[in-house]
């Protein structure tokens, strides 16, 4: 998503389109909103999840300092719901005809005397497997 290679008038409206899409299930200001629709374009752009390599790639005409602080400020302050995100995922998923097919994974980690489970329930569009709402605990050891 370099801004050399991109229209920044194409690159608005996608962003525009994307808003509008996104808005009603996540409920973040716009700012907040615009800021997880460039990480995520980013992110599908780049394959990489490294925020100094995505902030050099973003189509913004900012430095990348600004927007690699941007990106950090965004994750230290904003906060997205799983179940927001569950709704997000099913409702720009296309509904197969004969119903979803969901996959529920539970696994226990121990570290050092605590035990950590996890429980992930997940769905199967074409065979891509998508997590919808996960759930972690942590319990001390009874030993």
């Amino acid at each position: 998503m370099n801004t050399k290679d991109n229209d920044p008038q194409v690159s608005e409206l996608t962003m525009e389109t994307l808003r509008e899409l996104f808005k009603p299930h996540l409920k973040l200001p716009k700012a907040r909103l615009t800021c997880f629709l460039m990480l995520v374009l980013a992110v599908f752009g780049q394959r990489t999840v490294s925020l100094v390599w995505l902030a050099r790639h973003t189509a913004p005409p900012a430095k990348a300092e600004s927007v690699y602080r941007r990106f950090q400020r965004f994750f230290a302050g904003c906060e997205l719901p799983a179940r927001n995100i569950g709704a997000l995922i099913l409702a720009l998923s296309p509904k197969p005809s004969n119903g979803w097919v969901l996959a529920m994974d539970r696994t226990n980690w121990q570290l050092g005397k605590s035990h950590i489970n996890i429980l992930i329930v997940g769905f199967d569009p074409a065979e891509n497997s998508l997590s919808l709402r996960s759930r972690v605990s942590f319990a001390d050891s009874i030993l």
